[in-house]
């Protein structure tokens, strides 16, 4: 399951398909071709089922192009487009993309107004330049590395968990611990050890903390005594997202060059 989107040629508005014995039942919507049966018709169940057989078969081959699309595109599955709204939300989000984070596709259906092809183009090749943090903790089990928790917003505090008079939080890349408004930890590259219930030991080749905080991030689900690594890594979205990208600009393509819109399916 994933996202889809296509945009329709012109070959019916233009007078370029192929004949349809029923072509005056044929209605022409935004988002496709919808067949209107007169009640007359659709009194003769058998007669109205062969007519919407042979709409359907006339629709596949009824120009040049298949299902009367002038493109049709896979975009992402649902993972590739949650990475993509993750990664749009890292960069700026709505603020810095007002069209492209609020026009991807929720579910499939629905579409985008040509009018908005300008600025999502503008949007899509803005966020294609940017790159951004992503941190991360680890822990080694059996020789395997598994993600466990991940947030990005570089530059941006962002708060992990907060409890009393200490909070942990990321500021500029750089993982720190503040009790009572001072930093007793900060690093970018550090391990984390939970050496009994209520201790937790912060340490990196220069400095090492000990707090009985408990926070919320399910780092030791397999046990107390395990080594955690908190890291960060920077993601390119011309690496990461490339293929989207050229997807996009495919759809946006046809839809300026046919004047109908992008849809979702």
């Amino acid at each position: 399951m994933g996202y889809d989107a296509y945009v329709r040629c012109n070959c019916f508005k233009e007078g370029k398909a192929k004949p349809f014995k029923y072509i005056q039942y044929v209605k022409e919507y935004t988002e496709y071709l919808e067949l209107e049966l007169p009640d007359e018709i659709k009194k003769n169940t058998e007669l109205a089922d062969k007519i919407e057989q042979d709409f359907y078969d006339w629709q596949e081959s009824a120009c040049e192009h298949e299902d009367m699309e002038i493109v049709s595109e896979r975009i992402a599955n649902i993972s590739g487009m949650g990475a993509l709204r993750f990664a749009i939300e890292c960069c700026g989000g709505e603020k810095e993309f007002p069209t492209l984070a609020t026009q991807l596709p929720e579910c499939n259906g629905g579409f985008m107004p040509v009018e908005l092809n300008e600025s999502f183009r503008k949007d899509l090749e803005a966020f294609i330049e940017k790159s951004f943090t992503v941190f991360y903790f680890k822990n080694s089990c059996a020789n395997s590395w598994s993600v466990s928790w991940s947030c990005a917003c570089e530059n941006i505090d962002t708060l992990l968990c907060e409890k009393d008079d200490t909070k942990m939080y990321v500021k500029n890349d750089i993982f720190r611990i503040e009790k009572n408004g001072q930093i007793i930890f900060q690093s970018s590259k550090f391990t984390i050890d939970r050496i009994i219930n209520r201790r937790i030991i912060f340490s990196d080749k220069a400095q090492k903390v000990e707090t009985s905080f408990i926070f919320n991030l399910k780092l030791f689900e397999k046990g107390n005594r395990q080594r955690m690594y908190f890291e960060s890594e920077v993601l390119h979205n011309r690496i990461e997202f490339e293929g989207i990208y050229q997807t996009f600009l495919r759809l946006l393509d046809a839809s300026d060059k046919t004047g109908n819109p992008i849809c979702w399916s």
